[in-house]
């Protein structure tokens, strides 16, 4: 795997965990940084 399909499918993947959280009603600040998200799920 080159090393930009890899950071795609972790960009990806902090992605779809950020939206799953969204969507599962845990009112994280609307758009404030899926930065932050991550790191409460962390």
């Amino acid at each position: 795997m080159t090393s930009g399909a890899l950071s795609l499918l972790i960009w990806l993947d902090s992605n779809m965990m950020w939206l799953a959280l969204k969507f599962r009603g845990n009112d994280l600040a609307s758009v404030d940084a899926p930065g932050q998200a991550l790191s409460q799920a962390a």
